[in-house]
């Protein structure tokens, strides 16, 4: 595509004003432009996906999804096994939930290293891929294999944790980069196979709870496999790269061409990470998110134990498990579209609503119908706010430190972690299953409240973004 504006040969890119393209000569093909647009930000422009890398978008944006939906076996496979693995390794609940604590630390942990040694360009995506491919298939080897409770979980929860942290923050960031111009839509289809891949693997293990072992086995070759795959194909775009079908310049200010603009702002500024933590907002979004990181990480692992405890046959407790990680990975997705439009933190009021009402029904559902409605509003709520809040960093802390800036949010899942297990492992036999779900659904409703007083930083309160 050409662009009828005043030309240039290259010079400092960082020196081209609105309305001016800089021209850099390209070898085998058109010449690359560089233009900007009147928020200042710089496009790179005349090489297709298939010239860099020669495969198409969709298909890198497949082998992403591919592995993630590996990847997340590791974390809601593993919560539908918990009954299955106590009764295998003959470990108590609270034992294997206290490896999915620890696994959820290095998970979340190893975002934020990941994303600082990507933006600094030490990792390229093929290694850290390979090294998340082979942490993927040591630690569900080491929890069916190695002797004794402290190899195994050790095994488990710190290389697996870090292996699908790898996954997750090297596909999430080279997706965004891939996708510049629908990169909020995109990411959250591909965190949403983060959820919903693991759907057959954890029927699997609440059917058949004597093959756990085998199941194991088969999940870190299963997971190894995709992310190796995506290893292979998955590369970086050159900085600020833009599809070469659209006129970056239209779509930073059409609301045809880019719905986000009709509820969202661009940031205001460029924001290092120290200035993200510094930030006014930052403090209340991390708390948020803590807040509904637990409560979603407290339904996946101990939703399998709870119907079971309710004398749900095998069957009932695989079709409210199903809706769970189905809703959890399918709504992140929908909620992306939707907050397009809405704002995205008026989403997110919304997907905390929901969170904090599928806790409410949890804790009054008697029936497998009750059951399996509770979890299908649960798991909607309960995995979308993860890109919401990716895409938040974004606007509101700038583009150029997207990758750090989301990680710094994130990490607080690896907080919300042993908070939601540690809730799970005590609260239950303490008080209950109603009296545990219902607070819980009460904290979240409170957090959907407090998420409205959002804004960006640096924007005035009346021009804020929603």
């Amino acid at each position: 595509m050409q662009y009828a504006q005043s030309r240039r040969s290259l010079g400092p890119v960082d020196g081209i004003q609105y309305g001016e393209i800089a021209v850099q000569p390209h070898q085998g093909g058109d010449p690359v432009q560089y233009l900007r647009d009147w928020n200042g930000r710089t496009y790179r422009v005349g090489e297709s996906a298939e010239r860099l890398t020669g495969h198409s978008r969709g298909y890198l944006l497949l082998s992403a999804a591919v592995a993630m939906a590996g990847a997340g076996a590791l974390q809601y496979g593993y919560g539908a096994a918990v009954p299955a693995i106590a009764e295998m390794r003959g470990w108590s609940t609270g034992g294997v939930l206290a490896v999915l604590a620890v696994w959820t630390v290095f998970q979340a942990g190893t975002a934020f290293p990941t994303a600082l040694l990507r933006e600094r360009g030490a990792l390229s995506p093929r290694h850290a891929l390979l090294a998340g491919a082979a942490c993927c298939l040591a630690g569900p080897l080491a929890l069916a294999y190695a002797p004794g409770a402290l190899l195994a979980g050790a095994g488990y929860a710190v290389l697996g944790g870090i292996g699908a942290g790898l996954v997750y923050a090297t596909c999430t960031c080279t997706v965004a980069k891939w996708f510049p111009e629908r990169k909020a839509t995109r990411v959250g289809q591909i965190t949403g196979a983060f959820g919903y891949g693991c759907v057959p693997l954890a029927a699997a293990f609440v059917l058949a709870p004597g093959s756990t072992g085998s199941l194991l086995v088969l999940m870190g070759l299963l997971a190894a496999g995709s992310v190796l795959a995506a290893a292979l194909i998955l590369r970086d775009p050159p900085t600020d790269w833009w599809p070469e079908h659209i006129d970056p310049r239209s779509w930073a200010a059409s609301k045809k061409l880019n719905p986000e603009l009709a509820g969202n702002a661009p940031a205001v500024r460029q924001y290092t990470a120290a200035e993200t933590v510094a930030s006014p907002p930052f403090p209340a979004i991390y708390t948020v998110l803590v807040i509904a990181s637990a409560v979603s990480i407290f339904n996946a692992a101990y939703l399998t134990t709870y119907a079971l405890g309710h004398g749900l046959a095998p069957l009932a407790v695989t079709v409210a498990i199903v809706l769970l990680i189905a809703g959890n990975g399918g709504g992140r997705a929908l909620a992306m579209a939707i907050s397009d439009r809405l704002g995205r933190t008026r989403t997110l009021a919304y997907v905390l609503a929901l969170l904090g009402a599928g806790q409410l029904m949890l804790a009054a559902a008697e029936s497998p119908a009750a059951m399996a409605a509770a979890a299908a509003v649960a798991g909607l709520g309960g995995g979308a706010f993860y890109p919401l809040f990716a895409q938040l960093a974004r606007e509101y802390f700038g583009e150029r430190g997207t990758d750090t800036n989301h990680a710094l949010v994130y990490s607080g899942k690896a907080v919300a972690g042993p908070l939601g297990i540690v809730f799970a492992a005590v609260a239950v036999p303490q008080w209950g299953t109603t009296a545990a779900f219902a607070p819980a659904g009460l904290l979240v409703l409170a957090a959907a409240v407090a998420v409205r007083s959002l804004r960006q930083p640096g924007r005035p309160q009346t021009l804020a973004g929603r």
